[in-house]
């Protein structure tokens, strides 16, 4: 069995980020991913739709297509999903999901992405200024209040994790204009290649969130 269990927003299995972990170290004998809406169907995951401008969450799904699903939905779907993972006695539980879960974090002690990746950018950045990259306009104005009160002065412009090139490069040209001294790649869904393309077109430093998770799995994994 592995040593850790982890859980992603939608459904598994999530081929395009297996292959991005494997790339970055991690094979699938490091980790077990399940998804928090694993066991409905397709058609009923379209169905949990966002309720409010701050219910949104963006997932690709098991073929390749992106949705965006209810949160509140997912919060209650998925707790089904963590529980069984504690239930199999995983040694360590990770959130593949840098979004804020204040629910989840009250009740279960599991490790949450988004406290990997906040403290991995507050270790390294001491001033200036912050972009942050998010998938979904409707999630522009909650990550950027969530970045400044953590003391950031910080920009956000929406890119989805599945852009094609054009759509690559308009968001760089808008992120250009801010001039910020470090980029940050805020969904577990970015790409090691979107982020090369992104920092080498702005000549600054970038993190992404699924390389600073993978380097949290392998030091969980050196000892089995």
């Amino acid at each position: 069995m592995n040593n850790i269990g982890a859980l992603i927003i939608g459904k598994s299995p999530r081929n395009e980020l297996n292959n991005e972990l494997n790339k970055l170290g991690v094979s699938s004998n490091d980790i077990e991913i399940r998804g928090a809406l694993d066991g409905l169907k397709d058609s009923e995951v379209h169905l949990l739709k966002p309720k409010n401008l701050s219910d949104h969450l963006f997932t690709v799904m098991p073929n390749g297509n992106t949705v965006t699903i209810s949160k509140e939905s997912v919060i209650e779907i998925g707790a089904i999903q963590i529980e069984k993972l504690i239930k199999d006695k995983y040694k360590n539980i990770i959130l593949l999901c840098t979004g804020s879960f204040p629910i989840w974090k009250n009740k279960y002690n599991i490790i949450y992405s988004s406290s990997i990746l906040h403290n991995f950018v507050k270790s390294i950045n001491t001033q200036g200024k912050i972009g942050i990259f998010n998938p979904l306009e409707e999630q522009y104005n909650k990550t950027k209040e969530l970045w400044i009160s953590k003391g950031y002065d910080a920009e956000v412009t929406n890119l989805s994790p599945e852009a094609n090139p054009n759509e690559v490069s308009n968001a760089i040209e808008k992120m250009s204009i801010f001039k910020p001294r470090l980029v940050v790649f805020d969904c577990i869904s970015y790409k090691t290649h979107t982020k090369n393309h992104v920092c080498s077109e702005l000549n600054i430093p970038g993190v992404l969130a699924i390389s600073t998770i993978a380097n949290v799995i392998k030091e969980l994994n050196y000892f089995k």
